[in-house]
């Protein structure tokens, strides 16, 4: 378990680096796969001993080689939180299965797909407040891929349980797309309606309705914080993918829990 957990960490940290990678280069409209990593601020190419995850930012203290730029926090961030999160998702799958076979595979790699992508719409909106269709539709197709090849053989690929997942996605859409219709745009984004149908194209029913309150739960505590703390102001724009991501994220893993929980409290 120990030496299984560290080849998936490890494994982690170079996804979380690809992510930092999608991330910065989408912005900036470059090529993603094929470009070489250059310095922001001298252009220096950047070499593969200065771009190992993690140990490099601290060999390098922080900075480029070069120039002496700060390289952002983000980048360490993302790495860390990415390989954190791939050794959670191979433990819950463990205590949820149980042995490694064909389902436990599908269901692990299926996690670390979506995982990724709930990692780039977080920090993404977070810094630019926009949530991309590049993100959202590859990501909503890789969870009907992994769907499918879940399905046990014999069965019907088109079954109930993912109707209902699509249902549910299209149920917390619309929600949003009201919202934004409503409001003309200045409640939601537009990006907001396709976050929320990946939302319950993921969780299914009842577990994105939770993912959607504990959202706006989430959203709720920091306009709080930040109204309090005078960082934000009354009508200022906040990164509702970024709410939503995570919210799907810990519903993804403990939702059922947290349902019970809730459940047992009203009782």
């Amino acid at each position: 378990m120990f030496l299984a957990s560290l080849i998936i960490f490890v494994f982690g940290l170079a996804i979380g680096s690809f992510l930092n990678v999608v991330i910065e280069r989408t912005r900036l409209k470059k090529e993603i796969v094929f470009a070489r990593s250059s310095c922001p601020k001298c252009q220096k190419e950047i070499r593969w001993y200065d771009n190992i995850p993690v140990v490099s930012f601290f060999w390098l203290a922080g900075r480029c080689r070069y120039c002496g730029q700060k390289i952002a926090w983000q980048y360490l961030l993302v790495e860390l939180t990415t390989a954190v999160l791939f050794v959670i998702n191979f433990w819950v799958m463990v205590e949820r299965i149980g042995v490694i076979n064909y389902d436990f595979l599908i269901k692990l790699f299926g996690g670390w797909l979506i995982i990724s992508f709930l990692i780039i719409i977080f920090i993404y909106d977070l810094k630019y407040y926009l949530i991309l269709d590049r993100f959202i539709w590859p990501a909503a197709a890789g969870v009907i891929v992994f769907y499918f090849l879940g399905v046990e053989q014999g069965k019907n690929l088109i079954s109930q349980d993912f109707l209902v997942h699509l249902l549910c996605g299209i149920i917390i859409g619309s929600f949003f797309a009201l919202q934004y219709f409503l409001t003309k745009g200045r409640g939601v984004g537009g990006g907001d309606m396709r976050m929320g149908f990946l939302m319950g194209l993921i969780l299914g029913w009842p577990l994105s309705v939770a993912g959607l309150f504990l959202a706006y739960m989430i959203g709720l505590v920091t306009a709080l914080s930040l109204l309090i703390t005078k960082k934000k102001g009354w009508g200022s724009v906040l990164p509702m993918g970024t709410f939503l991501s995570l919210a799907t994220l810990i519903i993804f893993w403990w939702g059922e829990v947290l349902l019970n929980w809730y459940w047992s409290l009203i009782f």
